[in-house]
């Protein structure tokens, strides 16, 4: 049984940010997963058909204070959001201790509150595998930076009975000429046909900070809208900017909002494969699309194989991965 023990505070000037942040995840899975060590703390949560992996990682920087009793090991642990929600609603809290307990399968937090009120909660690990997925960011790509709250508007216009989404961007190479497209395709009988529904057309150097293209090609990238919402409304309510990476249609597609040095959040998304408008998928299907893809034999990575295993989120011939199918950059979530 591991030894290690994290115990983290957080004043009144963090906690808001890191209630947003577990709030974003609780959106997207019913299970917190933990990984901690010497400088970083890592919070992440998989939707149930693994189409979905969001992660948050605060570095010991962002705390009023940060102990960790090993320092080589890791710590990992999985908690029930059921019953971490209860500490993340409570208001008027002024100061937030944490504490990871491997040896007891245990996570106690106190809470101090402005009327001079403790409260503690003991929160049980569960017997979840904690595992952990990445995407390298350093091959080519579409990638553009947007004001989250000017996205949230833009996603906000489509009915709220759509599930999928399109990003089309143009071959443009250059800010100023480039044309972002999001989109929406008709469903008849739950089966996606190819004549358009909605079209929201930008040009990127008017709606976005930055764009770029380096693939020299269009390309149309389509995901589940409900799942991309979380992190879009996660940055919008830390008034923070998003940063969206595809490459390829069913390759993933990768959200990163910086907070500060020492907050960043990532949501891992899957994409369907070929065009959106050529796509005769029903929605059961659509629902199952996974960023945890077949291996080269073609055969689904086991994810209950060990706390703390990696996947890679993309088959070996993705633009994301180098030629012998592994990540191409060091990870972020190693």
């Amino acid at each position: 049984m591991s030894s290690e023990t994290l115990k983290f505070v957080l004043g009144d000037g963090q906690l808001k940010a890191f209630r947003t942040c577990l709030t974003g995840l609780y959106k997207i899975g019913s299970n917190l997963m933990i990984t901690g060590n010497r400088s970083q703390i890592r919070f992440s949560a998989c939707n149930g058909n693994r189409s979905a992996f969001m992660s948050t990682a605060l570095d010991r920087g962002f705390f009023t204070s940060y102990e960790y009793s090993d320092d080589t090991g890791e710590l990992q642990a999985v908690l029930s959001f059921r019953n971490v929600l209860p500490i993340i609603r409570t208001s008027r809290v002024r100061i937030a201790s944490f504490s990871l307990i491997p040896t007891a399968n245990l996570l106690i937090a106190s809470l101090e509150c402005d009327t001079g009120m403790m409260k503690e909660y003991r929160v049980p690990f569960t017997e979840e595998q904690n595992f952990s997925s990445r995407v390298p960011r350093d091959m080519p790509h579409v990638k553009f930076t947007s004001d989250s709250g000017s996205l949230s508007k833009v996603l906000s216009t489509f009915h709220s009975g759509v599930d999928v989404i399109a990003i089309k961007c143009d071959s443009s190479q250059s800010v100023h000429d480039a044309v972002i497209e999001f989109r929406t395709y008709m469903m008849q009988d739950e089966v996606a046909h190819n004549s358009l529904h909605t079209s929201l057309e930008f040009r990127s150097n008017i709606a976005f900070r930055s764009f770029s293209n380096t693939l020299g090609i269009p390309i149309e990238v389509a995901f589940n809208l409900k799942d991309f919402s979380s992190i879009v409304s996660t940055a919008e309510n830390l008034g923070a900017p998003l940063t969206i990476i595809c490459a390829a249609p069913g390759d993933p597609l990768l959200a990163l909002c910086t907070l500060s040095q020492d907050v960043e959040i990532e949501l891992i998304l899957s994409t369907l494969p070929g065009e959106a408008a050529s796509q005769n998928l029903r929605q059961s299907e659509i629902r199952e699309m996974s960023v945890f893809q077949a291996n080269e034999d073609g055969n689904p990575f086991d994810m209950a194989t060990g706390v703390g295993e990696e996947f890679v989120t993309s088959p070996q011939e993705s633009p994301f991965y180098s030629q012998d199918g592994g990540p191409t950059l060091p990870g972020y979530i190693a």
